[in-house]
C-alpha cells in the first residue's frame, strides 16, 4: 500500500473517488517512471544540440581555413601591352539612293536612318573590354543630315563611324595576382565614344552610291588613340 499510495489514506480516498467517477488514475510509480524518461530525453536533446553547435562551428572554421581568395580565378579579356591602338573608321550609307530629275532633289532628314554600330572581334571573345580607350560596345549613328542633288544625279547620305582597333588576349583574373593572359592575340574594334550626329557626308554618282546599310572599313587604319 505504501508503494502505491505513499501519502496514506487520503490518497487512497482520492483514488477511490476517481474510480467511482470513472476518471483515469495514474499510479505513482508510473508517474515517477515517466518523469525519469522525460528527464533523460531532455538530457539527450541538450547533448545532441551542443554537439550540433560544436560541429557547425567546426565546419565554419574548416571553411574559413579552406577559403582562399587567391585561389579563385575568373575568365576575362586582357589588353596586350598598350593595345597598339589604330583608328579604323567604318563608312556606312544611311539612306536609300535618290535619283534626281531634271530639277534636282534632296535627301531629307526623314529619309536618313539611324543605325546601331557595335564592336567586332577577330576571334572568340571572353569579355568585351574598352582597354582604357574612349570607346563603346555600340553607338547610334544619328540622322541629322541631308544631301542636295543636281539634275539627273544619284545621291545618298553616308557617315564615317570612328572606331579603334586594339590588341587583346583571353585570360583569367585573380584578385591577388591580377590578370594572366592565355591563347593568341586578336583584335577588338570598338566604335569611339561621342560620335552621335557627326561625320556625315554626301555621296553622288551612280558608280559610288550603294544601298541602305552598305558599308566598308578603312584598314589597317592609322596608329593612334581615339
Amino acid at each position: 500500500m505504501k508503494d502505491c499510495f505513499p501519502k496514506g489514506p487520503l490518497q487512497l480516498t482520492e483514488v477511490m473517488r476517481a474510480a467511482h467517477e470513472e476518471r483515469k488514475v495514474t499510479p505513482y510509480t508510473e508517474t515517477l517512471r515517466e518523469m525519469r524518461m522525460a528527464a533523460k530525453m531532455v538530457a539527450v536533446n541538450k547533448t545532441v544540440t551542443e554537439d550540433m553547435i560544436a560541429n557547425t562551428d567546426s565546419q565554419e572554421n574548416v571553411a574559413k581555413r579552406q577559403y582562399n581568395p587567391c585561389s579563385i580565378w575568373t575568365a576575362t579579356t586582357i589588353l596586350e601591352g598598350d593595345g597598339d591602338p589604330h583608328q579604323t573608321p567604318k563608312h556606312i550609307q544611311l539612306s536609300d539612293p535618290i535619283d534626281c530629275t531634271n530639277g534636282g532633289c534632296a535627301v531629307s532628314y526623314s529619309a536618313v536612318k539611324s543605325m546601331s554600330i557595335g564592336y567586332t572581334v577577330s576571334a572568340e571573345l571572353t569579355k568585351w573590354i574598352s582597354g582604357g580607350f574612349s570607346v563603346e560596345q555600340s553607338v547610334e549613328t544619328g540622322n541629322s543630315f541631308e544631301c542636295q542633288g543636281q539634275a539627273y544625279e544619284r545621291v545618298a547620305v553616308w557617315k564615317v563611324v570612328a572606331r579603334t582597333s586594339y590588341r587583346v588576349r583571353n585570360g583569367v583574373y585573380n584578385s591577388c595576382t591580377g590578370g594572366k593572359p592565355s591563347g593568341n592575340v586578336f583584335l577588338i574594334t570598338s566604335p569611339n565614344s561621342g560620335t552621335y550626329n557627326r561625320n556625315f557626308y554626301c555621296v553622288r554618282g551612280k558608280q559610288y552610291v550603294r544601298n541602305l546599310g552598305d558599308s566598308y572599313n578603312v584598314e589597317p587604319g592609322t596608329p593612334g588613340r581615339p
